[in-house]
């Protein structure tokens, strides 16, 4: 049996195996804020299956959002990064809220949303 330490390790690495960061300040910066929030693990690896299914080849990045304006208001956000025009990817986007997002945002309890990153 796995204890929570093994199970958190083993989710965080698949998860860092499947996005990628902005740059340097940003992986230490998600893995701390994941740390915070746990249950954004499950919901994160199954986005990259859902996610996928529209975005085949296009990169997954995750940033951490600070709402300045709020005290200790912050999210993650889930950035599809492509080179698609805006009008395909932002239909492709669509098809993963009607898919899949809607019947699973309350899983993210307001900490993560999923947005188009262009190139």
């Amino acid at each position: 049996m796995q204890t929570i330490t093994e199970d958190y390790q083993i989710k965080l690495q698949k998860v860092l195996d499947a996005y990628s960061f902005r740059d340097n300040k940003d992986k230490p910066e998600v893995i701390s804020f994941l740390s915070e929030h746990l249950y954004l693990f499950d919901l994160l690896l199954d986005a990259v299956v859902f996610v996928k299914r529209w975005f085949p080849t296009q990169e997954l990045v995750l940033e951490v959002f600070k709402d300045f304006g709020l005290v200790n208001d912050s999210h993650l956000v889930l950035f599809i990064v492509t080179e698609l025009k805006a009008k395909e990817a932002l239909m492709l986007l669509d098809k993963i809220d009607e898919d899949w997002w809607l019947d699973n945002i309350d899983r993210a309890k307001g900490k993560l949303s999923i947005d188009i990153g262009f190139v």
